[in-house]
This record gives C-alpha cells, structure tokens and sequence, in this order.
C-alpha cells in the first residue's frame, strides 16, 4: 500500500498566538499556525510527504529518468481526476542536484517522466547527473488535503454561492514578474467543493497542488481568529527551491517558506553565500542607501487585509545581515525565520533568478 502524508489543518475555535508553535521529532512533527479573524494570513506547509520509492539513477533522458529498484504500474503517478488525486514529484537528495525536484507527469514500469521547466536533464546547468545518484518519490499536498474535502471535513468557512465573500484561499504566481501581484483565488462551495474564482467550467480544484517551499495567504473574513495545526513527515535531506528575479524592468514578489518544522537563523537561511556573494538568493546590497534585495518575514501577528509585512531585512555586502534603519548591528545570529508561516523575497528587476538550497539541518536560536 502505498504511503502518503497525512497533513491535518484542524480549526481551533480560540484566540490564535502570535507567532507559529512547532513540536518536532526525527521523523514528524507539529505546528500550530495562528490564522487571525479579518485579515489575510501568510502560511506555509513546513512538513512534506514521506518517500513512497527511493533509487538510483540507471538512465537519463532530456525529461526523463531510469532508477534503480523500479517495477511501477503504467500510470501510477500519473493525475488522474476522480481515480488517481495524488500528484507526486521527483526529488534528488545526492548529486549536483540535490535538492531539486520535478512534478513527475507519467510514468512506465522502468521510466519516468518528469515537468522538467525547460531543464535538459542531459545537459543540466547546475552539473552532470552521474549514475548511482539517489532520487525519491513523494506526494505533493494539495487544498483538499489540508483544508478538507467535504462539507463535513472542511477547515475555513465556505461560500453559500459562488458570488458570497467568505474564506478563501489566495495563491501568488512567482514566475509572473511584478510586486502587489494579484492572486488566484480558491474557494469552497457549499455542497460542491473547492473552486477557482473565475474559472467558467467551475471544475473541482481540491487537487490543486501546494509545492514544497511555498506559501500564500488564507483570507479569514470571520472575525472569530483560529488556528490551523499541521503535522507530518520531517524532510530528512536539502530542497532547492527557485527564487525568479526581475526581468532587468521591473522586481519580483516572491512568496516562499521554509521547510522545517523548525524557527531557521538567517545566518542558517542558505539564502547567502558568503564565499560566493553572487550566488547568493538576496543580492548584496552596497550600503543602507543602496539596498538591494530584500526579506520580509510575517509574523503572524499582524491584522487586517493586504498586510504590509513590516520592516524587512537586507545583507550589507562584506558586513551580514541588517535590518532595515539599523545598519550598524548584525541580525543574522537573532532573528529567524518561522515554520508555518511565510516570507517574501523582493528581487530587483537587475537581480537573476536563482535556487535557494535549504539546509537539511537547520539550527533554532
């Protein structure tokens, strides 16, 4: 039988806290994520699934793979409405690209095929995949898992029409270069299910996919605060998740999150390369009158709609971590980022995209 994550977002008729609680242990954990009444909150999934398959690299193809140990069923990761829900993605945990992974799109009983995004396995920009490098199999998580299928399950507050405002689900696009971009929005209608806003044939979207890495905004309009509790599988090895930058005109919002059930210092972000300032996710910036990109962290605390994040942090080039209006001290060993909840990475429009490497074993303060 095939093993998936079990997330759980429970709503928890109570004050939320201020901030995310996590329980952690070498194989799963829990967190606590507050949701306030009125207002937008900005969370994350810290947890993934648990690796239904592991195995070695045996072939290679533009968009394809052969690993070791395989005799799957044709078809069975493959999206299937109705029959097959799950969709799951390939993730290399050794190698030069470990930490990547990609939706896995079909497969045979030797092969899989994989969404590259424009990635020539063959010919890959970040080296040469070599036999024998380890890749897992696991689920992605999707609205209907975490927020429930039914009537009966379901964690926010649904909508009795298609035109009602109630609870909803706000995702960002961080491939569509801007700031303030607008949101896709997904909600739950009574009786029916989850629905995209907009979308003509009102198709079910309860599989929609909430990959590792990522965050958006649950929009609560009940003025009565909750919480949501999310528990599940501790990734065990790095993912790399891939920050786009601007486009040389214009900067880029990108929503993400970590993926731990555990706070992350700045100074154990992976967001820097000190070695290599270059290649780090947040370009450098010169001086506090030059500040280039920048990291909001939401707190969660914060009320109210379209919430402004707060003072947001930059690296000063040569020096570390700053926040903003305070260039003479150095944050990076006192402020952390939270699980469950979100960041937002603003790239300048001259700053490149580039593949944030989360660490596999993150410290807390």
């Amino acid at each position: 039988m095939r093993s998936f994550l079990r997330f759980l977002l429970a709503a928890v008729c109570a004050a939320a806290p201020a901030a995310a609680e996590s329980v952690s242990s070498p194989a799963g954990g829990a967190v606590i994520v507050p949701i306030r009444g009125a207002s937008d909150n900005f969370v994350s999934m810290p947890f993934t699934s648990e690796p239904i398959f592991s195995g070695g690299v045996t072939g290679i193809a533009a968009n394809g793979l052969q690993l070791s140990g395989s005799n799957w069923t044709s078809g069975q990761f493959e999206y299937a409405p109705g029959t097959q829900p799950m969709r799951y993605y390939a993730k290399f945990t050794t190698g030069p690209l470990a930490g990547v992974f990609y939706r896995i799109v079909g497969n045979t009983p030797l092969t899989l095929i994989l969404e590259n995004e424009g990635d020539d396995l063959t010919n890959h920009p970040m080296g040469v995949i070599g036999f024998g490098d380890v890749v897992e199999i696991s689920a992605y998580a999707s609205i209907g898992q975490l927020f429930g299928y039914t009537d009966a399950t379901l964690r926010i507050d649904p909508r009795p029409t298609e035109t009602s405002s109630t609870d909803e689900l706000r995702f960002f696009d961080n491939n569509l270069v801007g700031s303030n971009k607008p949101p896709t929005v997904y909600y739950f209608l009574q009786g029916a299910g989850w629905r995209r806003d907009g979308d003509p044939t009102q198709a079910d979207a309860a599989d929609t996919i909430i990959p590792p890495g990522y965050s958006f905004a649950v929009r609560r309009r009940n003025s009565i605060s909750t919480s949501l509790v999310s528990y599940g599988y501790v990734p065990k090895t790095i993912f790399s998740v891939y920050i786009p930058g601007g486009n040389g005109t214009i900067g880029n919002d990108v929503y993400a999150a970590i993926t731990y059930p555990e706070p992350v210092l700045l100074d154990n972000a992976g967001l820097l390369n000190v070695a290599q300032p270059a290649l780090s996710v947040l370009k450098p910036s010169p001086s506090g009158l030059n500040i280039q990109d920048q990291l909001y962290i939401y707190s969660g605390a914060t009320s109210g709609y379209n919430p402004v994040p707060g003072t947001y942090y930059y690296f000063l080039a040569g020096a570390g971590w700053r926040r903003y209006g305070s260039q003479a001290s150095n944050i990076g060993q006192t402020v952390s980022i939270a699980p469950g909840l979100a960041i937002l990475i603003r790239k300048k429009p001259d700053s490149p995209g580039i593949d944030w490497i989360l660490p596999a074993q993150p410290m807390s303060p």
